[in-house]
């Protein structure tokens, strides 16, 4: 004990440290330990380990106790690597075939009696044999590019740029550029190398190889190297690759293959086109507005009468603009004004043949017309009706413009009336020969029938064509009737219980003729159309 105590300078703590240990010994090792537990224990010190980052698989640390205060017994360390559980060593200590990555090793000191309190001292080291990560961030893989979108692609200027990152950092940056339809490499100046060439880039995190854009269209192949401070390099054939087109030909011009009439009363409008080149998008443009994107079919709605134009664009992938395909309509939805009409049978009539005449003060118009409760239909001024059955009648006639709107209707009512003063008497009769278009009238023996006990004078007599005893297609407006010239003054008379044929009496007989149309007039070939009579004649 005396060499123990000669390492105190105060003989007062010797002595109480004398007299600690009297009591160390009388309490025994447990309490002991619980006891001395109050003394601290310095930390190791590590003074040799591999470098921060490094290329080896193995480690060697040395280190020391520290212990320069009171001995008690020697004092032991406790390693552990990567957490694991601190288990006893001596310096130095020696890892082998450590894995890639971050590692950390700590050691700490401890008393004989292993329950000590104890500090510890840590050392962390990367082991890097990888090469850098490295990205090309443009031109994009599949992409395809026209002179402003690659111009566009990196933010310090044209060119091939990207990024690149590890952890023992990025020294070195190297790009190759390969033309497909040469099948040579950029060579700083031109595509004029045979085998791979690579240009060392600006930068290393973000790196960029200005390159202006290849002036021919076709496929290119961009590769990318790097290299880190510990001189990991990435092999061939694990560069980051990259393959582009260059494409400055504009796509066909679209074809509108579905559009609005090109004079229409709807205000909505749908255009349907389409493009030879499959990956292309379109562009439109109504009534001059700017270009837009927009997909077949195009629809527009609430268009304001006038004209209106579209046009379409297809545009490629790499965003070049055909030719405008254009297509121009006018909207017309206002109705022309009703028709007037300037002539028409009198409130009364007793003629066979009743007809109209109208106009508009639109000149470009077309005209519908119907009878009573008949059917809207197309008509032309004159409008003639024959044969209509005493009573009251309603003609209308509306005007309909070259877009399809139609105007108010222009109405006139007027009464038929036939009764006559004088007897009743019965017409009856045909044509005499077959009806040509174009051919001369065919006379109509008429046959006036006095059914009465006294004799009476026929002063009217009016003939016309029924239209529904006409086969489909053949209109009544092709007949054409030559009335009789019987009169007042030229009247014919017809004994009682008598009949007298036309011509007779100096009286002509009427006639009929089929007009030459210059249409086909097929349907009206062999008809046979029933005639209607109306007259008038006094005792």
């Amino acid at each position: 004990m005396r060499g123990f105590g000669q390492r105190w300078k105060t003989p007062r703590l010797a002595a109480g440290l004398l007299g600690m240990l009297v009591l160390v010994g009388a309490m025994g090792a447990t309490h002991a330990s619980a006891l001395l537990g109050i003394l601290p224990i310095p930390a190791p010190t590590i003074t040799s380990g591999p470098a921060s980052t490094t290329l080896s698989n193995s480690a060697t640390f040395v280190f020391t106790d520290n212990d320069t205060g009171l001995k008690l017994g020697s004092l032991k360390q406790q390693c552990s690597l990567d957490g694991s559980s601190f288990t006893n060593c001596s310096s130095p200590k020696t890892y082998i075939g450590l894995a890639a990555g971050s590692h950390l090793f700590r050691v700490k000191s401890t008393g004989v009696l292993g329950d000590l309190p104890s500090t510890t001292t840590s050392y962390s080291w990367l082991i890097d044999y990888g090469a850098p990560l490295i990205v090309v961030a443009f031109p994009g893989d599949g992409g395809s590019y026209t002179a402003s979108g690659w111009n566009a692609g990196c933010a310090a200027g044209p060119g091939v740029c990207g990024t690149a990152s590890d952890p023992s950092g990025v020294v070195n940056i190297a790009v190759s550029v390969r033309q497909a339809a040469s099948g040579k490499w950029w060579g700083g100046a031109a595509f004029d190398k045979t085998t791979e060439f690579f240009i060392v880039a600006n930068g290393a995190g973000s790196w960029r190889l200005p390159l202006p854009m290849p002036s021919g269209d076709g496929s290119y192949t961009v590769h990318a190297r790097a290299t880190d401070g510990l001189g990991n390099t990435m092999p061939a054939g694990s560069y980051a690759a990259s393959t582009f087109t260059v494409d400055t030909q504009p796509p066909p011009t679209p074809v509108i293959t579905d559009k609005p009439a090109s004079l229409t009363t709807s205000t909505n409008a749908s255009l349907s086109f389409s493009e030879g080149e499959t990956a292309a998008s379109f562009v439109c443009s109504l009534d001059s507005a700017t270009y837009a994107a927009c997909a077949s079919p195009k629809s527009d709605a609430n268009l304001g009468d006038g004209s209106h134009t579209f046009k379409v664009k297809a545009r490629d992938a790499a965003g070049n603009l055909s030719d405008a395909a254009s297509w121009t309509w006018t909207v017309d939805t206002t109705a022309p004004s009703a028709p007037k009409i300037t002539q028409n049978p009198g409130l009364v009539t007793s003629a066979y043949t009743d007809t109209f005449a109208f106009t508009d003060t639109q000149s470009d118009v077309s005209y519908e017309c119907k009878l009573d409760r008949g059917a809207w239909t197309a008509c032309a001024t004159p409008k003639n009706y024959y044969g209509l059955s005493q009573g009251t009648h309603t003609f209308a006639v509306r005007a309909v413009d070259t877009a399809g709107n139609r105007s108010g209707a222009a109405l006139f009512v007027f009464v038929v009336s036939v009764s006559s003063p004088g007897t009743p008497f019965k017409m009856s009769g045909d044509a005499t020969g077959v009806l040509y278009p174009g051919a001369n009238p065919v006379p109509i023996a008429l046959k006036l029938t006095n059914p009465g006990a006294s004799a009476i004078t026929v002063n009217a007599v009016t003939v016309g064509v029924a239209p529904a005893s006409l086969p489909a297609g053949c209109t009544s407006a092709w007949f054409q009737i030559v009335q009789s010239d019987v009169a007042d003054g030229n009247a014919v008379a017809v004994p009682a219980h008598s009949s007298v044929t036309l011509p007779a009496q100096g009286v002509a007989a009427p006639a009929i003729r089929l007009i030459e149309s210059n249409t086909n007039q097929n349907a009206c070939k062999n008809a046979h159309p029933t005639l209607t009579y109306n007259g008038s004649a006094h005792s």
